[in-house]
């Protein structure tokens, strides 16, 4: 999995997001290499390190099965993106660990590969930034592991031959 972002990026140190000094509606897209049902998103929010000066407050999720490449292919715009979520991140607090995500449940109907992170505003006086994101995807049901590893065999016994 990567993620990619011209607009919003202005610091990855300590493998946390920083969007830009003091500017609204940052983001980050992230690329799941496949698609994929999404069960559920764990957003914990950050508070650059020991700086304390950034949360993010608003915020959206978007997904789409494809992009367009802009600014030299470094940034990606969603192909008909859906808003999958929205909501406002607990602030948390500015010393300690570890960090409690916000946790948001699906109903995993529909698959997608791309991500995008908006975060639309910030508490504090620096900007928006995400220490972490989750995404999780259901486990692959035992029936279709059985289906799988059939087909797999079947391949196999027809390369022997």
């Amino acid at each position: 999995m990567w993620w990619t972002t011209k607009q919003g990026l202005s610091e990855v140190a300590g493998n946390y997001w920083l969007g830009r000094e003091m500017q609204l509606s940052q983001y980050f897209v992230l690329d799941l290499a496949a698609t994929y049902p999404i069960r559920e998103i764990h957003l914990f929010n950050t508070r650059n390190a020991t700086v304390n000066d950034r949360w993010t407050k608003n915020f959206h999720v978007d997904a789409a099965n494809s992009v367009t490449f802009v600014d030299d292919q470094v940034d990606y715009n969603l192909v008909s993106p859906v808003q999958i979520l929205s909501g406002t991140l607990t602030q948390g607090t500015s010393s300690g660990d570890p960090i409690t995500p916000d946790v948001y449940y699906f109903n995993p109907d529909t698959e997608y590969r791309y991500i995008r992170f908006m975060a639309e505003n910030y508490y504090g006086t620096g900007g928006a930034g995400l220490n972490e994101i989750q995404v999780v995807i259901p486990e692959p049901s035992a029936a279709l592991l059985i289906v799988l590893g059939t087909a797999g065999m079947g391949l196999t016994r027809r390369r022997r031959k």
